[in-house]
C-alpha cells in the first residue's frame, strides 16, 4: 500500500484528513492536521464552484506535505457512476451541500454555496478571463 512508502521522518504518521462518504473532515488531534483539514475542505468548496457543481476531490490521505490516492466525486446522475471506479460514492456527491461545513479559508474566500453560478466576484480574474486564484501555504 503506499502508506507504507510514506517517510514517517519527514512526512509524519499516516493519517486520513477526509473519507469519500461525507465532506465532514474527520477527527484530528493535532492542531496541524486540523489546519491541513480545514484548508483540504476550502478545496472541495472550491473545486464545486469552479466546476458549476459538477465534481470535486476527496479521500485526502497521506502525510504532512504528501496526498496519496485521492478520488474524483461526481454526481452519479449526471455521469456514469464507475467513471471514477468504486471509490466515487454518490452517497459522498449528494451529500457535499449538507456536510460541508465553512470554515475560516472558505469565508475569507467569501465562498458562496450556489455551485451553478460558478466562482464569486471576489475571485480575481486571470488573463484569459477566467476567474481563478493562486494559494501558497507557509510551512
Amino acid at each position: 500500500m503506499l502508506e507504507e512508502v510514506i517517510d514517517r521522518e519527514t512526512e509524519g504518521p499516516f493519517r486520513k484528513y477526509i473519507n469519500n462518504a461525507s465532506a465532514v473532515t474527520l477527527a484530528l488531534e493535532d492542531p496541524e492536521d486540523q489546519e491541513r483539514a480545514d484548508f483540504l475542505t476550502f478545496v472541495q468548496h472550491y473545486q464545486m464552484l469552479k466546476s458549476h457543481g459538477t465534481l470535486f476531490v476527496s479521500d485526502y490521505q497521506g502525510g504532512s506535505s504528501l496526498l496519496i490516492d485521492p478520488q474524483i466525486m461526481t454526481s452519479p446522475k449526471a455521469l456514469d457512476s464507475r467513471l471514477f471506479a468504486d471509490g466515487n460514492i454518490g452517497k459522498g456527491f449528494e451529500s457535499f451541500h449538507t456536510d460541508h461545513i465553512c470554515n475560516h479559508f472558505c469565508n475569507f474566500f467569501e465562498l458562496g454555496d450556489d455551485f451553478k453560478a460558478g466562482l464569486p466576484s471576489k475571485m480575481a480574474e486571470d488573463i484569459d478571463g477566467e476567474k481563478s486564484m493562486s494559494i501558497s501555504v507557509a510551512e
